[in-house]
């Protein structure tokens, strides 16, 4: 029978289904193509010079803070060294990092630590001022008496004996002598005294209040501005970011241990030579010392009061050796502590904390070996750029005389 008409298959043999194509399938096939969606893009005139707009406010923002710079600058350093210890206090009373409460908690315990012995030592200091005034009204009764040690000079001595006498040996003496120095100085010193004052207690005051909210936002702001600097600056940017935390941590150690280093070196020099309380003008020497210079005014005061009494040779050893202390704590010791975690030699810490302090002032003391601590940094990744060592290669084989590079 003819069945091909019919399309039937033929006898024997099996007809294959067509493949079935999922309509969906088709549908991509067929859809045409959808062109890529251009990103937006700023115009060249908007993303080069776009920042221009943001300096002028960028300015006014720091004209407007000028004054507020040092506190601010300070609350960072302060919570900087404190945030492991905060970390870990915040964990103890079951808080957050970002507590309010604990925020404030440990701005209290904290401003307690950095502000009490600074009172304890000025108080120490107006204490003895109040005692020196006082001695001076019983010397001012019964006149002051002329050392031994200036009687007995060669020489000079009658003469000096005579002149004392008539200036200082008689009662009353004292007020009048005082009365010569002339009013308008006393009244600038005293201004000056009232600025300082007034100055380091708006510091004090404005790095407190700022200290609670960086203890209370840090760590939102710390990973705010990580991303930032990951992400807009160069790669190796963390890494400066991370050395200068290290340096201000190990700048702030330093100076604790420059300040227990004095303090206990100092208490048994003044308990050698007869100091009255000498643990607490120790701990002032040690605590003051922290502040460049000021250690050896507390020195030559301590040393004058002994010389006042008659302990001549003993002001003169006590001065000597409390200077050293001073001297070698400040100038070895610390360096020494700060270097070793930087990664700087002792002649560029010791530069970096007195440039500082003259130019920014105390807080240059902090700010100066971490400004040379990454200037460093950059230096020893400079001369470790692999595009740089043909250079450096070529420059020290023309040095040593490389016939083959000088034939080059």
């Amino acid at each position: 029978m003819q069945t091909r008409g019919l399309g039937l298959p033929r006898s024997g043999a099996v007809r294959r289904q067509p493949r079935v194509v999922p309509r969906a399938a088709v549908a991509r096939l067929v859809r045409p193509i959808a062109a890529p969606r251009p990103r937006s893009r700023r115009a060249p005139s908007q993303a080069r010079y776009g920042w221009l707009w943001a300096l002028p406010f960028a300015v006014l923002a720091l004209w407007i803070l000028r004054h507020f710079i040092e506190p601010l600058a300070w609350a960072v350093i302060v919570a900087i060294v404190t945030w492991p210890l905060y970390r870990l206090f915040a964990r103890r009373i079951g808080a957050t990092t970002s507590s309010g409460l604990a925020a404030l908690a440990f701005t209290a315990l904290v401003s307690v630590f950095v502000f009490a012995p600074m009172v304890f030592a000025f108080g120490a200091l107006f204490a003895e001022a109040g005692r020196l005034v006082a001695w001076l009204q019983t010397l001012d009764h019964t006149g002051v008496a002329i050392p031994r040690w200036l009687e007995a000079l060669p020489l000079v001595g009658d003469t000096a004996r005579e002149r004392w006498g008539a200036v200082l040996g008689s009662p009353g003496a004292v007020s009048a002598w005082l009365k010569q120095a002339e009013s308008s100085a006393l009244l600038v010193w005293a201004q000056a005294l009232g600025r300082f004052m007034e100055r380091h207690l708006f510091i004090g005051f404005f790095m407190v209040f700022a200290l609670f909210f960086a203890y209370r936002d840090g760590e939102t702001f710390a990973a705010v501005l990580g991303r930032v600097v990951a992400e807009r600056l160069d790669s190796r940017a963390p890494r400066y970011l991370a050395l200068a935390v290290r340096a201000i941590r190990a700048t702030v150690g330093g100076m604790i241990v420059l300040a227990l280093f004095g303090g206990v070196a100092t208490s048994l020099i003044y308990a050698a030579a007869g100091v009255p309380r000498p643990a607490v003008w120790g701990a002032v020497t040690g605590i003051l010392a922290m502040l460049p210079f000021v250690g050896y005014a507390v020195v030559a005061g301590v040393g004058v009061g002994l010389a006042a009494h008659g302990a001549e040779w003993n002001a003169i050893a006590a001065g000597l050796a409390g200077s050293v202390v001073i001297f070698a704590g400040d100038k070895f010791l610390r360096p020494l502590l700060v270097g070793g975690a930087v990664n700087l030699n002792l002649f560029w810490v010791l530069v970096g904390s007195i440039g500082g302090f003259q130019v920014l002032g105390l807080i240059g003391v902090f700010m100066g070996p971490v400004v040379l601590a990454l200037c460093g940094e950059m230096w020893r990744e400079w001369i470790r750029d692999p595009a740089l060592l043909p250079f450096l290669a070529q420059d020290a084989s023309a040095r040593v005389g490389d016939p083959v590079m000088t034939e080059r």
